[in-house]
């Protein structure tokens, strides 16, 4: 559940009660009037109270106008976050700070009006200063709610790997120089036009990469493959290429045929935008994936409807399933062949399902 849904309507009741009697005074058992917070902020007593109440008792404390503007200030962040999603963590900071103070102010603000000079007068706490109080406390912890909330679907989206993050490259580490025997040998790597080019995956450890399979069929019979020694050199230019040759090698060493392999893992399914700002747009997906606003997601989707971490796909032997990241307008779905949409926190998705986020629709279409 997202804090929003406790600290909003909190937020309204706390300009409303500003308006409704806060306390009440009373004289030796007689009701003089009743005060309320907007009364209190600007030192006008109701017409009753006039002229009974001593001058020094009735200033005006416009420190309580803090109260209201809390839940002004509060509202305001909150609908910032539905615009700009990645602002959620700042707004609710926010509210803690506002809510807090108000409710240190209005604390003091009793246990001063508790001390008046008059010991004659009685002051009596109304119903809608209650109310303030749990509405300032509401809004406190509907803020928590949210940070709690934010923390974690970020922690979890960063810790977990990704199976749709971008290609990389990995460069060759630069070894020693070959001894001056061997660098006669060495082709002039800047002009021959020869160098191979390794894109290999980060994921994977250097040690363990498949990437580069060296071919040699220039070798004569007489040569063991226990004497060939390969050494690997960083082309300057080219930072992310690397050139293999056998140093050992009766004959030029430049016609070695080298043989590079790229893993490519299979395409699972695509994600297509059927309505939305970014209309056509493909996504494919070959393992987990986050869908949202801000950029540290797989999937990233301008649309001022969609939360900042929206929904995750997780993949488990070819199946998919979307799972809402406690987002603020919810995962809806419409199964293949169907109009209806219904709202799920968790749901398996199959071949021709569309998935409403904030205002964007996508299909997912399964890879056969």
């Amino acid at each position: 559940m997202s804090g929003k849904i406790l600290s909003g309507p909190a937020a309204v009741l706390l300009i409303a009660f500003f308006f409704f009697p806060w306390i009440l005074v009373s004289c030796e058992g007689r009701v003089l009037g009743e005060f309320s917070g907007y009364q209190l902020a600007t030192g006008t007593p109701p017409e009753s109270v006039a002229g009974l109440i001593p001058a020094e008792d009735m200033q005006a404390e416009p420190i309580l106008f803090a109260v209201p503007l809390a839940g002004i200030i509060s509202l305001i962040l909150l609908a910032v976050t539905l615009w700009k999603a990645d602002f959620e963590q700042n707004a609710a900071w926010g509210q803690i700070v506002l809510a807090a103070a108000a409710l240190l102010i209005l604390l003091l603000e009793w246990w001063q009006w508790r001390q008046k000079s008059d010991p004659a007068l009685e002051i009596m706490a109304r119903p809608a200063l209650w109310m303030s109080f749990i509405a300032l406390l509401a809004l406190i912890v509907g803020a928590v709610v949210d940070l709690i909330l934010w923390y974690r679907v970020r922690s979890s989206s960063l810790a977990a790997p990704s199976a749709n993050l971008p290609r990389q490259s990995y460069s060759a580490p630069v070894l020693p120089p070959l001894p001056p025997s061997a660098a006669a040998t060495t082709p002039n790597i800047a002009n021959s036009g020869q160098a191979t080019i390794v894109e290999e995956d980060m994921r994977a450890k250097p040690e363990d990469s498949n990437a580069t399979i060296v071919e040699d069929d220039l070798f004569t019979p007489a040569v063991s493959q226990d004497t060939v020694k390969g050494d690997l050199y960083e082309i300057p230019s080219a930072g992310q290429a690397t050139i293999v040759e056998d140093v050992f090698s009766p004959r030029d060493s430049s016609s070695i045929k080298t043989e590079v392999l790229h893993f490519e893992p299979d395409l699972l399914a695509q994600l297509v935008i059927e309505s939305g700002e970014q209309e056509g747009k493909q996504f494919d997906l070959y393992g987990d994936a986050t869908i949202g606003r801000v950029p540290e997601n797989d999937i990233v989707i301008d649309d001022t409807a969609m939360s900042s971490y929206h929904a995750r796909i997780e993949e488990e032997n070819g199946r998919f399933t979307i799972i809402d990241l406690n987002s603020t307008n919810g995962v809806y779905i419409s199964p293949a062949g169907q109009t209806r949409w219904k709202k799920q926190t968790r749901y398996e998705l199959r071949h021709g399902d569309r998935i409403k986020l904030g205002r964007t629709i996508l299909q997912f279409n399964a890879q056969e």
